[in-house]
């Protein structure tokens, strides 16, 4: 299972359209032609901001990475599960917008506006951490993977489809392997059928 720090990383991935997004606002602050100028000029206005959103872009995109080509690194399978898919409940991950719709919509580019999504960014953290909701984390979803819940009642992510998933289940005696990242979330990184 992944450790609470793991979370908080998946978590922080997941806000990678806000940064990109954020980024291009303030780049577009000042009206000009493309230039050293223009590119300099949200590091002049606000340093800490443009850093901090710099790192955090370059971060998620380095785990969104990791997910897509390097899973194994990640989620090395460690238990086999046995229900068959039932439902496909990616649709789940659209709450997850809720955070991402408040921050585009509340923040102005300045120090009040980034405490603002702070405090936003935190509490959405603590209740999914809190909750268990990783399974609503988008980082998933934007490396392909589709939210499944089986006849168990447990949260299974796979690139697979459902077909599939549960035709390799039937071939397969002994399951199929994948890796816990919560209690009730699996993820399968097999890929192929």
């Amino acid at each position: 299972m992944l450790t609470t720090v793991s979370i908080w990383i998946l978590y922080t991935a997941s806000y990678l359209p806000i940064y990109i997004f954020f980024l291009f606002r303030l780049l577009s602050f000042k009206q000009c032609t493309f230039s050293i100028e223009c590119l300099l000029y949200p590091w002049n206005l606000h340093p800490i901001i443009f850093s901090i959103l710099i790192f955090l872009t370059v971060f998620s995109i380095t785990v969104f990475f990791i997910i897509v080509y390097r899973k194994s690194f990640l989620f090395s399978p460690s238990e086999r599960i046995y229900g068959k898919l039932s439902k496909n409940t990616t649709s789940e991950m659209t709450a997850f917008f809720i955070p991402y719709i408040l921050s585009i919509l509340s923040i102005n580019f300045d120090y009040s506006g980034a405490a603002i999504f702070i405090i936003i960014f935190l509490l959405c953290g603590i209740i999914i951490l809190q909750t268990d909701w990783l399974r609503l984390c988008p980082i998933f979803f934007y490396a392909g993977y589709k939210l499944y819940i089986d006849e168990n009642e447990t949260y299974i992510l796979s690139r697979l489809k459902i077909e599939q998933f549960n035709q390799i289940l039937m071939d397969e005696t002994n399951g199929i392997e994948a890796t816990p990242l919560s209690p009730n979330l699996y993820i399968v990184t097999r890929k192929n059928f």
